[in-house]
């Protein structure tokens, strides 16, 4: 009898978020600009599991900004977009998190692999 090894163990799904459709707001100028997440966009909370993946440092406009990507495991929701926020809160502190890419990785569409980038878009 073979054992199916299961792609994540549900049971590692310990941080709760919020997900945030992308709001578009004119920047005077003929483009658009991203808006702070607001209880208007909130599309739903869930459980997930968001681990690092990397960190690395860059030099833009004279300042250095720190990028620090994450790897997400949710459950499959069909609502997902890029360009999404994720919001996680960690007792006082609020981390925001860009979703960048989507990933079905074993192509059953039972679990996401979120691609994310802490602090936004830059």
């Amino acid at each position: 009898m073979s054992t199916k090894r299961r792609l994540f163990d549900l049971g590692k799904m310990r941080h709760r978020i919020k997900v945030y459709a992308t709001n578009r707001v004119d920047d005077g100028s003929g483009g658009y600009d991203r808006s702070d997440p607001s209880g208007a966009d909130h599309i739903g909370d869930f459980w997930c599991h968001i681990e690092p993946v990397t960190a690395r440092e860059r030099q833009w406009g004279e300042q250095y900004t720190e990028q620090t990507t994450h790897r997400c495991w949710l459950r499959y929701n069909s609502l997902l977009k890029e360009g999404m926020t994720l919001r996680r809160v960690i007792g006082s502190t609020v981390v925001d998190y860009y979703l960048e890419s989507i990933v079905n990785p074993d192509e059953t569409r039972q679990y996401h692999m979120l691609m994310l980038r802490e602090g936004g878009p830059m």
